[in-house]
């Protein structure tokens, strides 16, 4: 059945990075509002650098986004279509650089070819269903086990999905090591996280100590609360903040406190950070990736913000992490110093200042800080007394008194060792905003998987790339029928994009280091769901 005009809105980048030009888009407009399937048409000049609100008339209707690799790479499809507040079934995305650009030679041929590439995508989005609503069952709810930026990211992503949940809320979370780039960047993310979860219908939560006893149900688990009344869930998501434990040399301040001293007002009006600060990286234990990227960041923040004087002395540059190189070259010009130094430090406390003492190891000469008005020393970030005490309750394991996922499951989905009990964001280990954001994301299939074993879309079967695995040798672009695989732009390594993806499987079998696999594809949910179909 041929849809109305009225059924579809269309939005188009107009590729004017591409060396062929600029096309006559007034007349393709004309053409395609002719064809009785587009109601709407805007043209985007470089969709990916400003939109200037141009979609926001869109929301609420079915949209076909004619764009690039680029746009799904940089997330601003998933943002167009979380803005335009879309269902799945009413959001469509085709390549039009890759598959009309790139492709055909004259204007004049790009254009008709584009024309015919848009309607034959329209009528596939015209004819699109929404997906089944029931594929969770309704009476079971699920528990989150924190209200840090992990746990309300995975509640707010769960509630989108219509699954019913409980949110034991949490210490602050706000100043956890990890997210001091977030924190900097929106100081008030954490609350409107909070807000956006009390509004949220299917969201209700719940004091720390709401919940007293836990025992195995029928469906799940059954909670005895403080009043003595009880809650079933079919499934707990434990999702608690870290803590960092203390510098280590007195007086001495970890990034935890750093994070207060900035947010504070008090500490402005004193200008406490006029002076000069040292802050000493991999001292006693080797500092984690993102808490040495938080550390850099902060010494840029002090440098530009409060003109501190800031030294860096570290042991092992690991600029390899992704967007470090960047940052680390960006402090550098700021009038940061780096001082690498052999294995030990003298540091001595004056009461009025720190002097520290060392060998530099590029000179091989002695080095003296005098006076220094701060000293920083990132501590390791371990889980809270009161997780412990949850996660023990749970007869969940711990592992190297840190974790709650041994270091060789951590980067895989979500399970622990119980049933129907899974791991998100920082319980997994130290994770940047763009890892939790995925981690939410990998939660909502294993959960859908426990309470609807059935219930997986085909759309789910999509390749996932090992970061540490990946060298970028572009086998998989190569040998991909679908020109599916990509080079992620910010992690520098391979990329599927799901609006291209066939989940064929090739990319995983032809890569050289196994560093691909097809999520929901392993051979124990395999099981799973063919036992539920029988």
């Amino acid at each position: 059945m041929k849809m109305g005009r009225q059924s579809i809105a269309i939005a188009i980048c107009d590729q004017q990075c591409h060396s062929k030009g600029r096309l006559d888009y007034r007349n393709l407009s004309e053409r395609l509002l002719k064809s009785s399937l587009f109601k709407e048409v805007v043209i985007l000049e470089k969709a990916c650098r400003d939109r200037n609100g141009k979609l926001d008339g869109l929301k609420g209707k079915k949209v076909l986004f004619g764009g690039c690799p680029f746009l799904e790479e940089s997330g601003l499809y998933e943002k167009t279509f979380q803005d335009l507040c879309l269902k799945k079934a009413d959001f469509f995305t085709v390549d039009i650089k890759t598959e009309i650009f790139d492709l055909y030679e004259g204007k004049e041929n790009i254009e008709e070819n584009l024309y015919r590439k848009l309607v034959a995508s329209g009528n596939i989005l015209a004819r699109r269903e929404p997906f089944e609503e029931d594929i969770i069952k309704p009476d079971q709810k699920a528990l989150v086990y924190g209200s840090g930026f992990s746990g309300l990211k995975a509640a707010l992503r769960l509630a989108a999905e219509s699954i019913p949940v409980d949110i034991v809320e949490t210490h602050g979370a706000s100043l956890s090591p990890g997210y001091l780039s977030m924190i900097l960047a929106e100081p008030g993310m954490i609350t409107g996280l909070l807000e956006a979860a009390r509004k949220a219908e299917t969201i209700t939560l719940l004091p720390q100590k709401a919940l007293k006893e836990v025992t195995p149900g029928e469906g799940g688990f059954i909670f005895r609360k403080a009043g003595g009344e009880k809650q079933e869930y079919g499934t707990i998501i434990f999702a608690p903040e870290r803590e960092e434990r203390p510098a280590g040399e007195i007086g001495a301040l970890n990034l935890t406190q750093l994070y207060a001293r900035i947010g504070s007002q008090e500490a402005l009006k004193t200008g406490a950070w006029k002076g000069e600060t040292v802050f000493i990286l991999d001292h006693k234990t080797e500092t984690g990736p993102e808490i040495f990227s938080d550390a850099i960041k902060a010494a840029e923040y002090l440098r530009k913000m409060h003109c501190a004087e800031v030294k860096i002395l570290l042991r092992n540059a690991r600029v390899s992490i992704p967007g470090l190189q960047e940052l680390y070259d960006d402090c550098r010009q700021a009038g940061i110093i780096f001082i690498k130094y052999e294995d030990s430090l003298y540091i001595k406390n004056s009461g009025s200042g720190f002097a520290i003492t060392g060998v530099d190891l590029q000179t091989s000469g002695q080095f003296i800080i005098k006076d220094t008005a701060g000293l920083i020393i990132p501590g390791k970030t371990i889980l809270s007394p009161q997780a412990r005490e949850f996660a023990r309750s749970l007869n969940l394991r711990i592992y190297n008194d840190d974790y709650s996922q041994s270091d060789s499951l951590w980067r895989l989905p979500n399970e622990s060792n119980r049933p129907g009990i899974f791991v998100a964001g920082a319980a997994k280990g130290n994770m940047d905003k763009r890892a939790v954001e995925e981690d939410a994301e990998s939660l909502v299939f294993s959960l859908r998987q426990r309470l609807s074993p059935a219930g997986l879309r085909v759309e789910e079967y999509i390749p996932q790339v090992d970061k540490d695995k990946c060298a970028l040798c572009m086998t998989c672009m190569r040998v991909c029928p679908f020109g599916a695989m990509v080079k992620d732009a910010l992690y520098r390594v391979a990329k599927a994009l799901k609006s291209t993806c066939r989940a064929c499987g090739t990319c995983a079998a032809e890569c050289p280091a196994k560093a691909i696999r097809i999520r929901n594809l392993e051979y124990e949910s395999l099981i799973s769901g063919m036992r539920a179909l029988a």
